[in-house]
């Protein structure tokens, strides 16, 4: 076994606490090794999926080509962080509010 440093969230920690005091695991190490193994078995599912396949060759795959072929119609590094950081902010709030 080997050790790792994490940090989580408050909100993570307060539902990793909670979750070890519900019984659903028995300790918090155990609940963040079965948490991560399911969150990477789902995204292994997630990417092997037709969903996915579809999305790539109807969407994405289709998408980069038209950037390729007219580069203007892309975002700066700057415009797409100054995006998510909003998008970031707006959720902030949405959670503070509620």
């Amino acid at each position: 076994m080997r050790r790792i440093p994490v940090t989580l969230s408050d909100e993570a920690a307060q539902a990793l606490d909670q979750a070890v005091a519900d019984g659903q695991f028995r300790s918090p190490d155990e609940a963040v090794n079965l948490s991560i193994l399911d969150a990477l078995a789902d995204a292994d599912q997630i990417v092997r999926s037709a969903e996915f396949v579809r999305f790539l060759n109807e969407v994405a795959i289709p998408a980069g080509e038209r950037l390729k072929s007219d580069p203007s119609r892309g975002l700066s590094v700057e415009e797409v962080r100054s995006r998510f950081e909003q998008k970031r902010r707006e959720r902030e709030r949405e959670r503070q509010a509620a």
